[in-house]
């Protein structure tokens, strides 16, 4: 009888261990993490991430897609958040995210399968200056960054971690 019960509480305790592991590194927990902000439960979710080598370099991309109900709930809780500002986003960024040129210099496309969003939020960490300003940003020989757009009409959240 003992060793029944013993059995079941090392059960219990490694399946709510499995869950608290299996939530943290979810999507949307990495997502929290990187985000500093509460996320609703998405109904959808796309994530990659490459980063690796011994400088920890690469992209980490995701999208999110949230039902009307949860994505209403996010864009109320991005309205009041300091660090998320309403669209468009600053030049840098646009360049960064979009590509195009400047100033002679042509810039890439790093986030991948981003739609041009006109309504909704972005987010922005230059985490190689430690500062959320793109004064910066594109100056910089290397990028770190952490770049959002939440599209309110879609309720889809987009995001990259990039690190050179």
């Amino acid at each position: 009888m003992k060793t029944k019960l013993t059995l079941s509480i090392a059960a219990t305790l490694a399946l709510l261990l499995f869950c608290v592991v299996v939530t943290v590194n979810s999507p949307r927990g990495q997502a929290e993490a990187m985000l500093g902000v509460d996320l609703p439960r998405p109904v959808e979710t796309q994530w990659s991430d490459d980063h690796g080598g011994f400088f920890g370099d690469g992209e980490t991309h995701g999208t999110l897609v949230f039902t009307a109900q949860n994505g209403a709930a996010l864009e109320k809780a991005l309205a009041e958040h300091e660090a998320w500002h309403t669209l468009p986003l600053p030049e840098p960024v646009q360049l960064f995210v979009y590509g195009g040129e400047k100033d002679g210099v042509n810039y890439g496309e790093p986030m991948k399968n981003v739609p041009k969003i006109t309504e909704g939020y972005y987010y922005f960490r230059d985490r190689l200056h430690d500062t959320d300003t793109t004064e910066q940003f594109l100056d910089a020989s290397s990028h770190n960054a952490t770049i959002a757009l939440y599209d309110t009409q879609n309720t889809t959240l987009y995001l990259i971690e990039y690190d050179s």
